[in-house]
């Protein structure tokens, strides 16, 4: 890693934050009891499960050689709420997302690949319609 590579990244998202304007859909929450949890396993595995070609398995070293992540990241939604439709109606729920961790090839960016989410609540359908992405109700 460059000694200015993580100020560059810290950079690279202030920017990208400063510049979204909140949408009527967007959602907000806080986090509590969060665990990220990586198992290490034969890049070949994950690379195997991502069906879009513009992206790689990111390698990291490791005692055993060379791994690619499959990571659980587990959480308590505290307050979560749709930030302009209706910021005063608010949910608590767990969720458990399934990733790993991708480099887009184009742009040579890290980038975190979801397989999907357990939703701990009845707003599972929501986000499937909403944002067309991979939760299911745990």
């Amino acid at each position: 890693m460059r000694p200015n590579e993580a100020m560059d990244w810290r950079q690279k998202l202030d920017e990208r934050l400063r510049q979204r304007s909140v949408g009527f859909f967007d959602a907000r929450t806080t986090l509590c009891h969060f665990a990220l949890i990586n198992y290490a396993v034969e890049p070949g595995k994950i690379a195997a499960t991502i069906p879009d070609p513009r992206f790689e398995a990111m390698v990291f070293p490791t005692t055993d050689g060379p791994k690619a992540f499959f990571s659980a990241v587990l959480f308590l939604d505290v307050d979560f709420c749709f930030s302009r439709l209706a910021p005063f109606l608010k949910f608590k729920f767990y969720q458990t997302n399934h990733r790993t961790y991708v480099r887009d090839k184009q742009t040579g960016e890290p980038v975190v690949w979801f397989w999907g989410t357990n939703l701990g609540s009845s707003l599972v359908n929501l986000p499937r319609w909403l944002w067309k992405i991979p939760w299911h109700n745990s």
